[in-house]
């Protein structure tokens, strides 16, 4: 069964960093996965104490921007929920994609709320492909501890 998810409004939002958290590596498949800009209204993006990856919580009159990916079987967004953690968890949601509203799931921030900060996310260090790649080698490290 193929589904969607709109957990790309952080770190996910690259697709190298995407197909390496669901492949293992950087070899994934792109044909496979679709990757559309979306808008989550309703919600408002944050970053944490501490990381480098954002959360987004219910708040009117904010939207968030980020990607939707299409074409993830179940055993991707099993993973998923593995690799998010218990601070997030995967809720229903209608995203804006291409001028069409789209039924989907995304990642809600559920921990404490003393780790949120005011300011919107900074996603800069991701255009400085020497930090990305640092990231991406840590996340390989904590990917070795997959169930």
């Amino acid at each position: 069964m193929s589904r969607s998810l709109f957990s790309c409004y952080g770190t996910l939002m690259n697709p190298r960093i995407a197909l390496m958290v669901l492949k293992g590596d950087e070899s994934g498949n792109p044909d496979q996965l679709e990757f559309t800009d979306a808008v989550l209204k309703s919600y408002r993006r944050c970053m944490l104490k501490n990381a480098k990856y954002p959360a987004v919580f219910a708040s009117e009159g904010h939207s968030v921007e980020g990607v939707l990916i299409r074409n993830l079987r179940d055993s991707d967004l099993q993973f998923l929920d593995w690799y998010e953690g218990s601070q997030f968890e995967r809720r229903p949601a209608n995203v804006e994609c291409d001028g069409t509203t789209v039924e989907t799931e995304f990642y809600l921030w559920v921990a404490a709320n003393d780790e949120l900060l005011e300011n919107d996310w900074d996603d800069s260090w991701m255009n400085d492909p020497a930090i990305v790649k640092a990231y991406m080698k840590e996340e390989l490290e904590s990917l070795e501890d997959e169930p």
